[in-house]
């Protein structure tokens, strides 16, 4: 039953919720306890406005209505008023959950989904690291008339303990254990914990700032990094095991000296120091002159064989040419990880000229 409050206009409506009504020997309402109660927002429907004198005739009259009701309109009338305590869209804590309908249905409650469980009529709120979105459902009753009521609403995710970010953070941390340069290191994990590096064994890394110097040798050698993560007082320690690739050789000659019929024929070995395999490519300008291929890629012992071509064997000339390739080698398993690059160049002297000592 909805009263004005005071005199004021729709906004501000009180609602008279009751509990029990007592009658004297006359059939006058002697005892009438009810709980008041306000509407919230905007209320576009006028109220009763209450006075001493019209009191008794608007209760008995309210009373009549609802004992009228049948028990289907009664239950589906309640299932329409039943109002939760709390911001469906943004659930933060626990809240309680009403058990009687305005026109004295029952009200049992259930839920699917996570984030909610109802423990005496409180809907107890578990919080976790993401949204979720369980269904509270309503079960109106009254005599043998039932209607089910249901609320989809949000329980928010909570905020992170420093423990956790700390331990997110740490099993997110990635870095190359595979390496020929200088790379940068996380300084940050993506829930706010600051990383800091120290070099704790091996000579062929050295850390500045948040750069890994890489010294490469002519073996492949091997660091341990070890990085902090720490946020606020917690903190916890993770190590990666990085694997420099060594140097490879930087340039190839051969000189040949031209033989009229005879074509001439150089390979050159590309080998992994530890089994791994390899994947290379060749750059050649002048493939009409000389012709370079691969045998064996993605091996661990990869060959490029240079040929004289029947060209280049047949062309007249009275001093020397040279003839330039280039050999790209890159980890067969990852072939982002480029190795280095090998320049590769031919001297080739026409038959009346002898190379140089």
């Amino acid at each position: 039953m909805q009263i004005k409050d005071r005199n004021t206009e729709f906004p501000n409506r009180r609602r008279l919720e009751v509990e029990e009504i007592e009658y004297n020997e006359n059939g006058e309402i002697e005892v009438l306890l009810v709980e008041v109660k306000r509407d919230e927002g905007e209320v576009y429907e006028e109220g009763t406005q209450i006075n001493a004198t019209n009191l008794d005739l608007i209760i008995r009259s309210k009373v009549t209505e609802i004992l009228s009701m049948s028990d289907e309109e009664r239950v589906e009338y309640d299932a329409s008023k039943i109002e939760l305590e709390v911001d469906v869209e943004a659930i933060t804590q626990d809240f309680p959950l009403p058990t009687k309908g305005i026109n004295g249905s029952s009200i049992v409650w259930s839920v699917e989904g996570e984030g909610i469980e109802i423990e005496e009529n409180i809907a107890k709120v578990n919080r976790k690291l993401y949204e979720q979105n369980p269904l509270l459902k309503a079960r109106v009753s009254y005599g043998s008339a039932e209607a089910i009521q249901v609320f989809h609403v949000t329980v928010l995710l909570r905020e992170m303990t420093p423990s956790e970010r700390v331990e997110q953070d740490s099993n997110d941390l990635k870095i190359d254990t595979k390496v020929t340069t200088d790379f940068t290191l996380p300084s940050a994990g993506s829930n706010g914990s600051s990383i800091t590096w120290v070099v704790k064994t091996g000579t062929s890394i050295t850390i500045t700032g948040n750069t890994a110097n890489v010294h490469n040798g002519e073996i492949d050698a091997y660091s341990t990094l070890e990085a902090t993560i720490t946020y606020e007082s917690v903190t916890t320690t993770k190590n990666f095991v990085v694997e420099v690739i060594c140097f490879l050789p930087k340039t190839y000659a051969v000189s040949w000296t031209q033989e009229k019929g005879s074509l001439k024929t150089d390979e050159l070995t590309i080998a992994s120091s530890n089994g791994e395999k390899l994947y290379i490519e060749v750059e050649n300008n002048y493939s009409s002159a000389i012709e370079v291929s691969i045998k064996a890629n993605d091996s661990s012992l990869v060959k490029v064989e240079v040929k004289e071509t029947t060209d280049l064997n047949a062309m007249m000339g009275t001093s020397y040419v040279e003839y330039t390739f280039t050999v790209h080698i890159y980890l067969s398993s990852d072939r982002e990880i480029k190795l280095g690059s090998l320049n590769g160049s031919v001297k080739y002297y026409y038959a009346s000229i002898t190379p140089d000592d």
